[in-house]
């Protein structure tokens, strides 16, 4: 089943630099990444009669753990009473815990996955016809530091489980998208710093979120 695309509804992304990418100079407030992607693809696919288009809201912010989601849900949430509700985060919480000078703002995976938790029950609670869609963060790859996505990994496996538990709508996995992708096209760079997608790395992502919320599928590519 895919994601209903409704004029009325706001769909909301919610994240970290990866989602932000610049939103608050981009007029649309989309940013130029993987949200601004599947924004334009929408459109131009005409995904509903008369061309009518969902509200998109960025709402992610450069440098966003879980635990400064949790600060600000209320207000960056709930208050906008989204009819989707795409969180893709987890990168910081763990990449913060390699770099010097950064430890403190790292979290370990027993907070990271109680406040997920906790977040996704209180969203159920206060927006029950919210549909939630959770992405996996992508892969810690050189030069950033080489131990990032042997740590990375379990916080990926404690996001399956709240998906599984919370029922989510979707759970996008891009890390073997990027995978593929970098096998495939080994002379492209799809992240600029081992971290942050560069173009092609956004578009991979954008594909593997319509792809796994079922508005992208074989028959309907271009």
């Amino acid at each position: 089943m895919a994601l209903p695309v409704l004029q009325n509804d706001t769909w909301l992304f919610h994240g970290n630099s990866i989602t932000d990418y610049m939103r608050r100079v981009d007029p649309e407030g989309w940013g130029y990444g993987y949200v601004r992607l599947i924004a334009q693809w929408l459109r131009g696919r005409g995904m509903t009669p008369g061309n009518e288009f969902p509200k998109i809201l960025n709402r992610a912010t450069s440098g966003n753990t879980i635990r400064v989601l949790a600060r600000d849900w209320e207000a960056d949430v709930i208050a906008s009473k989204p009819q989707v509700l795409s969180i893709k985060i987890g990168v910081n919480d763990v990449w913060s815990g390699l770099v010097p000078g950064r430890e403190g703002t790292h979290v370990p995976l027993d907070e990271f996955t109680a406040t997920y938790d906790r977040l996704l029950t209180e969203t159920r609670v206060k927006l029950p016809y919210c549909k939630i869609v959770l992405c996996d963060p992508i892969g810690i790859w050189p030069p950033s530091p080489s131990a990032g996505n042997e740590r990375l990994a379990p916080y990926c496996d404690a996001i399956a489980r709240l998906a599984e538990r919370h029922k989510v709508f979707a759970h996008v996995k891009p890390q073997a998208a990027f995978l593929q992708a970098k096998r495939e096209h080994p002379e492209i760079d799809f992240t600029a710093d081992g971290v942050h997608p560069t173009p092609p790395g956004d578009m991979v992502l954008a594909i593997a979120w319509l792809r796994a919320t079922g508005l992208l599928n074989k028959r309907c590519e271009m």
